[in-house]
């Protein structure tokens, strides 16, 4: 079954990156989402009404299950315009950085995913398959 996220997500979208000792968390896309075989991270359309940290949060659960329970950062927020100015569309990118990369925690992933790995964040933003938004939040830090 090949599942498809709708075409447009609407007006904004929110991920979240997690960063741990010069480290970034990716998740490869599957094939059966758009941009599919692209490192990226965990997120979606921000609901009516739902505050964008929330937003992030249920994707980064639904996508991969199992979040660490390891003190988190307080998160810095990113946020990317469509170049489009015609569609207003953005993405906001909350990173948080935990104190070290987890060596017991293996994120449980949905269909939408079918690996993951922890970058060194200077390869990620060079990595040909890392998705542009997420290297432009590795280049804003």
């Amino acid at each position: 079954m090949h599942r498809n996220p709708p075409r447009f997500w609407g007006k904004q979208a929110a991920g979240i990156l997690f960063l741990a000792r010069n480290h970034a968390l990716l998740l490869k896309r599957s094939q059966q989402v758009y941009d599919p075989g692209l490192w990226g991270i965990p997120g979606g359309a921000v609901r009516d009404g739902e505050p964008v940290a929330g937003t992030a949060l249920r994707e980064a659960e639904e996508e991969m299950r199992g979040l660490p329970s390891y003190e988190l950062s307080e998160p810095r927020s990113f946020v990317w315009h469509a170049p489009d100015k015609a569609s207003k569309f953005k993405y906001t990118t909350l990173v948080f950085e935990l104190s070290e990369v987890p060596k017991r925690w293996h994120p449980i992933l949905n269909w939408e995913h079918d690996d993951w790995r922890w970058f060194d964040i200077e390869e990620a933003k060079l990595h040909p398959v890392v998705h542009p938004g997420v290297k432009w939040v590795l280049r804003q830090l």
